[in-house]
């Protein structure tokens, strides 16, 4: 169910980023395949099957095998040690990585020009100050995820979906209006496109094609 509502929202531009749809999408098949052949693969096998499944997606969708099999390691091994699975990760990241090398291409997510060809160290205390800021307000989101979810659950379903729609729609129009683009709409890498874009139209909008506007020729 949460594969399906992820590839629907992406497929109507929505805010949302593909590996997640990815992350589920392997950890499913992984499970699957441990349910399917129970006499070949134990319950202990099941997380090590979905963890490889999971580290193939994130593979394939940021074209990178390390960066795969570290996260899926470390999303369901937040506390633990994950000795068994390090391996069926990276063997899974690899298969993922080559999969999409054959029926896709190897071009970067995240393409960087030559304008940020050279790195030296002002950039490196700008990439640690970078970093510890993204790391503060991921941990504050985390946070602000579990208090919002304990109290919605005492909200009734039709109300929730109603308040995330208006405030998406809120956010969308807001950005559209100080932008000239609704930033909030499709994946982050889109607006990473957009802020990266040296022309001053900055063509590659997100969600620009859902979004039309009678001044976005001029």
């Amino acid at each position: 169910g949460r594969t399906v509502a992820s590839v629907g929202t992406i497929g109507y531009g929505g805010a949302l980023s593909p590996e997640g749809p990815a992350i589920y999408l392997g950890a499913v098949i992984g499970s699957t395949i441990q349910q399917r052949m129970a006499r070949f693969f134990s319950r202990e096998d099941a997380k090590a099957l979905m963890v490889a499944g999971a580290a193939a997606g994130v593979a394939a969708i940021f074209k990178a095998p390390a960066t795969g099999a570290l996260f899926a390691i470390e999303v369901p091994y937040q506390t633990d040690v994950a000795r068994r699975v390090a391996l069926p990760a990276i063997i899974g990241a690899a298969a993922g990585y080559v999969t999409a090398a054959l029926v896709d291409d190897l071009d970067p997510l995240l393409p960087l020009t030559s304008r940020y060809a050279s790195f030296g160290g002002t950039e490196l205390v700008g990439v640690v100050v970078v970093g510890v800021l993204c790391g503060l307000l991921a941990r504050g989101l985390s946070l602000g995820l579990v208090l919002l979810g304990r109290r919605a659950a005492s909200v009734p379903t039709p109300v929730r979906l109603g308040a995330a729609g208006v405030l998406l729609f809120g956010l969308a129009y807001l950005a559209d209006v100080l932008f000239d683009h609704p930033l909030t709409l499709g994946p982050g890498y889109d607006v990473v496109g957009w802020v990266g874009d040296p022309s001053p139209a900055r063509t590659r909008a997100p969600a620009a094609a859902f979004w039309p506007k009678s001044n976005r020729a001029s």
